[in-house]
């Protein structure tokens, strides 16, 4: 059956609208959600970009006069915002929402940002159905790329986060594939040069995305050495490099990292080896490949030799976890501090049965993909069945890659649905495509019925959270420095304004070297030590949370102590601070206790949550 325009159309902006609706119900639905106020619902990450969202909206939706250095974020430094986080989302939060609100609207601003992002974030079935649209040559089977995609509950891994990086950098990334999918199609320069534009705009937006661009360069990279097909020998092609001016634009991405990284590499590879065949017709296909490996080579070379090596800390945990085949060792010794800090975090993984239960129905796609790499086409040039069969590669990396980095997941969620679109259009398999999509949506609503967030556990902590920074206001003069976990550390940033020594993004080595010297003096140095080194930063405010530093382990194993220890070390801080004994807690000499969690804030067995503890630290 052939669709129309409009009814692809209406058919597209009604899976966009579910998705978006679905989003917004679900973290609504959260009985740990508030609607209402902000205070407690954002920490870390989220709170770091709430902060810079409502500078921008208390700036009339323009940058703030102090948006290239920021007092606040990392005392005593100053921090050039757009320089050190990719800072993108914030604008276009801070712009609907003043929008929202000259048209009579009232919702607060993380509510505005839950709507905004949710979606944004399901725009990437826009991507879905554009690369399955392409690759098939059908409507319907774009559309059915799009609804498998949108059912897929690994889709929806930020739901309730209110602000991600991801949820507008990873629907640009999906417009740029389909950008490109169109210009292998139709070539024109025209069409390249937005598939570029398109793909600087999400790593301008997100420091991950340069992790998924190289996972997709190196898809792109094998099929030519096997194949000998370049997707820069079509005409026009060179134009994709229209992305380079953007990138040097932004402060953000105007680093040797990004610009002579792994994608970077590749790429000039390919386009220094299609050049050769360009000047030289008949350059052996061996000869081709050797200079890609060569320029491939040479500009790895230049970026560790330019400092490209800032990404060193993103590498030394990948090799751990192959190392470790993706168990984090029991002895933390068995890792450096940077391993340590990102494995638990933005670098966790995914045990294999729980991806298979996010990725679903779509997994199927996995037998499209062996069919789709043969690529039997005939001659030399890149065509669209070439581009089926890197996209299957890509599929098929990015199994591990979710496996070993869960934040990954995302993309075996968009590229599955295509490749599976792409195999079952060619069988002309509908009824199974049919019931494919039903088993899908059975999947998704069972993970999505009764849902509630694990950021927003346990039930209590977005009041202790509230709390806390209403006694931070109200104890913490205007202007002096707050020093606690990187969790904590951007809600007091965001509601209170008061500056904070840590905060959560990691991809400097200043923020990196800042986390293990908090860490390792908290649980290593006595209460004395942590004053001394405390006051010679000049901060005078320090804020314990017990269930960050204490429960949860993370930040112990960061420290270099083992998760499997049961006391914490003896005459440390952490012995002290984490205690729940109030003449202890109030008796720790050179510091003087203002505020610890109230005992009305209660777990489901009666006892208090008892997560705080707020101390001024005396002039000695």
């Amino acid at each position: 059956m052939r669709l129309s325009r409009a009814t692809t159309l209406a058919a597209l902006v009604t899976i966009v609208a579910l998705s978006t609706l679905l989003r917004v119900g679900t973290a609504l639905a959260d009985p740990n959600f508030d609607a209402e106020q902000p205070e407690g619902m954002l920490k870390s990450d989220p709170g770091l970009l709430y902060y810079i969202t409502e500078r921008i909206v208390e700036a009339n939706g323009l940058p703030p006069a102090d948006f290239r250095s920021d007092a606040l974020v990392a005392f005593p430094e100053h921090t050039d915002l757009p320089a050190t986080f990719t800072v993108g989302q914030e604008f276009l939060v801070a712009w609907g929402h003043g929008l929202a609100h000259r048209l009579g609207g009232t919702a607060p601003l993380h509510v505005s940002a839950l709507w905004l992002m949710a979606l944004s974030a399901s725009l990437v079935a826009v991507g879905a159905y554009g690369l399955g649209r392409e690759l098939s040559g059908s409507r319907s089977w774009g559309l059915f790329a799009a609804a498998l995609w949108a059912a897929t509950p690994a889709a929806y891994r930020t739901v309730g986060f209110l602000l991600v990086r991801e949820d507008l950098s990873f629907p640009l990334f999906a417009a740029a594939l389909w950008a490109a999918a169109r210009a292998v199609r139709n070539p024109h320069p025209r069409r390249f040069a937005l598939a570029g534009l398109a793909l600087a705009a999400a790593l301008a937006t997100w420091h991950a995305m340069g992790f998924f661009t190289a996972v997709g360069a190196a898809a792109a990279f094998g099929v030519f050495l096997r194949t000998g097909r370049n997707p820069f020998a079509l005409p026009g092609a060179a134009w994709s490099f229209a992305a380079l001016p953007i990138l040097l634009a932004v402060p953000a991405t105007r680093t040797p990292a990004l610009l002579l990284g792994p994608t970077s590499a590749l790429l000039c590879g390919l386009a220094a080896a299609a050049g050769l065949c360009r000047l030289r017709p008949t350059t052996p296909r061996g000869a081709a490949a050797s200079a890609a490996v060569a320029v491939a080579a040479l500009v790895t070379l230049a970026a560790a030799l330019t400092g490209g090596g800032e990404y060193a800390h993103v590498h030394e945990v990948l090799w751990a976890k192959l190392v470790h085949f993706g168990r984090l060792p029991a002895d933390p010794a068995a890792l450096s501090f940077d391993a340590r800090l990102l494995w638990q975090g933005p670098f966790d993984g995914l045990s294999a049965p729980r991806l298979a239960s996010l990725l679903g129905a779509s997994l199927v796609a996995v037998v499209s993909a062996t069919g789709l790499l043969r690529d039997r086409g005939a001659g030399s040039r890149f065509t669209p069945a070439t581009l089926g069969a890197v996209l299957a590669l890509y599929a098929l990396l990015g199994l591990p890659a979710a496996w070993f980095v869960g934040r990954v997941q995302i993309l075996p969620a968009l590229l599955l649905p295509v490749v599976a679109s792409t195999g079952l259009a060619s069988l002309g398999g509908r009824a199974r495509a049919l019931g494919l999509l039903g088993l899908q949506l059975v999947l998704l609503a069972t993970l999505v019925w009764g849902r509630e967030s694990p950021w927003y556990r346990p039930p209590g902590r977005q009041e202790e959270i509230a709390r806390m920074v209403a006694a931070v206001e109200e104890l913490v003069p205007a202007g002096a420095p707050v020093a606690c976990d990187f969790m904590n550390s951007t809600a007091i940033l965001a509601h209170t304004r008061r500056p904070i020594y840590l905060q959560p993004k990691y991809e400097t080595a200043a923020a990196r070297r800042r986390a293990e010297r908090f860490l390792t003096s908290f649980f290593h140095d006595t209460p004395a030590e942590l004053a001394a080194w405390l006051t010679a930063e000049e901060i005078e405010h320090l804020l314990v949370d017990r269930f960050t530093l204490g429960i949860l382990r993370a930040s112990l194993y960061a420290a270099g102590v083992p998760i499997a220890t049961r006391t914490l070390p003896e005459g440390s801080a952490a012995s002290v601070f984490l205690s729940q004994e109030a003449e202890l807690l109030e008796g720790v000499e050179g510091y003087r206790l203002l505020y610890r969690s109230p005992p009305d804030i209660r777990q489901s067995d009666g006892t208090p949550y008892d997560f705080f503890r707020l101390y001024r630290i005396e002039a000695r």
